[in-house]
Order: C-alpha cells, then sequence, then structure tokens
C-alpha cells in the first residue's frame, strides 16, 4: 500500500506534467496562434456568407456574453494582467521598482495599440459608408439615432479585440516564470536558495544568478 510521501510526490510529479501540457499546447508561439485564428476567422467567414445560419441567442448582439464580456473585453484582459504582471515582476526582479515599471510598459504599449486599431477601424467604416434610407445624414452615429442603417466597410472590431487579448495574454503568461519556478520547488520541496533570483530566460531556460 502506498505511503502518503508517495501518494504526495505522485501528485506533485503529475500536477507539474499537466502544467507542462498546458505550456505545450495551449501556450504556443504567438505567431503560431496568429496563423491559427486567422485561419479560423477566414474559414468562418467563407461559412458565414455562402453557408447560412439560424439565428439564435449566441448571434444576437445582446446577449449577455456580448454586452458583458466582449464589448469590455480589454477591460477583463487588463483586469487579468495587471496583478499578473504585479506579481511575477516583483518575484523576479526583487521588488525594484524601475523593473517592475518597465514589466508594465508593454501592457502601456499594448493598451495603445488596442485604442489605435478599434478606432481605425470605426474611422475606415464611417469614411466608406452611407445611410441606408436617408443619405442627407453623413454620420454613423446620426444615422442610427435616426433609426436608420449605417452601411459601409465594418472590420470586426469584437473578432480584432478578442484575438489581440488572446495573444497579448499568451505573450505575458508564456514567460512561465513564476508558475514554473513555483512548481518546480513545490515539487522539490524548498524554497530558491538565500542570495539567487530569476533574472530571466533564454530559450525557454530559466537563468538563475548569484546577486
Amino acid at each position: 500500500m502506498a505511503s502518503d510521501q508517495d501518494v504526495v510526490k505522485k501528485s506533485k510529479t503529475s500536477l507539474r506534467l499537466h502544467l507542462e501540457a498546458i505550456y505545450d499546447w495551449v501556450l504556443m508561439p504567438p505567431l503560431y496562434k496568429a496563423a491559427v485564428y486567422w485561419l479560423v476567422v477566414l474559414a468562418g467567414s467563407f461559412i458565414h456568407d455562402f453557408v447560412p445560419l439560424p439565428q439564435s441567442y449566441l448571434s444576437n448582439k445582446r446577449n449577455v456574453f456580448n454586452v458583458y464580456f466582449v464589448k469590455i473585453g480589454w477591460g477583463w484582459t487588463l483586469g487579468l494582467l495587471i496583478p499578473f504582471i504585479s506579481l511575477t515582476s516583483s518575484v523576479y526582479t526583487s521588488l525594484n521598482p524601475t523593473a517592475i515599471l518597465r514589466h508594465f510598459s508593454r501592457l502601456a504599449a499594448a493598451t495603445f495599440g488596442w485604442y489605435f486599431w478599434v478606432n481605425l477601424f470605426n474611422y475606415i467604416e464611417e469614411l466608406t459608408g452611407k445611410c441606408e434610407g436617408e443619405e442627407t445624414l453623413t454620420s454613423k452615429k446620426s444615422c442610427h439615432l435616426q433609426g436608420y442603417h449605417w452601411d459601409g466597410f465594418d472590420i470586426s472590431g469584437h473578432i480584432f479585440l478578442l484575438t489581440y487579448s488572446a495573444l497579448v495574454i499568451s505573450e505575458e503568461i508564456g514567460q512561465r516564470i513564476f508558475l514554473t519556478a513555483f512548481c518546480r520547488n513545490w515539487e522539490e520541496g524548498k524554497p530558491l536558495p538565500p542570495g539567487e533570483e530569476f533574472i530571466g530566460m533564454e530559450e525557454e531556460t530559466f537563468l538563475i544568478t548569484k546577486r
């Protein structure tokens, strides 16, 4: 009969194997993920154009997932990444405020990218469209306020947001630093030796150095 120590050891090994499987299959390199997303969007666009799809609750833009999750998706993304970056950067920079802020600069750049592209999509739709039923209305906002439909080149902001958020999240989480270090030390039953700290990664290998 297995001892308690053997059971704990097997549980720790199993957890690590599961986490490594997630890293290998889910947290694939961003370029591969972008290619997969592009193929899915392309295939979905063709299917939508040539195969009539039944109307359902999920296809209604007022469904709960769209209203409370997709439309404010970047807020949810920031809500996940801000504490994650705070925690991980604090660990492997030894609470260096300047170094922590440098890590947050990536998130600031990503937020600027989100704001720029979403507004560019709206500008393109406004520039290429017209108000169906009342052509004297020259803006999308005034057209909708009068109850008409604005017909323009509409680049899906929702698809962009979901794809962009997934890529940004995978890029940040893909560093693996905190979670992998935690599981490794937990499995070995000891903390990182005193006087040592994480200094980064190189080709998926963690570098540890003496202070």
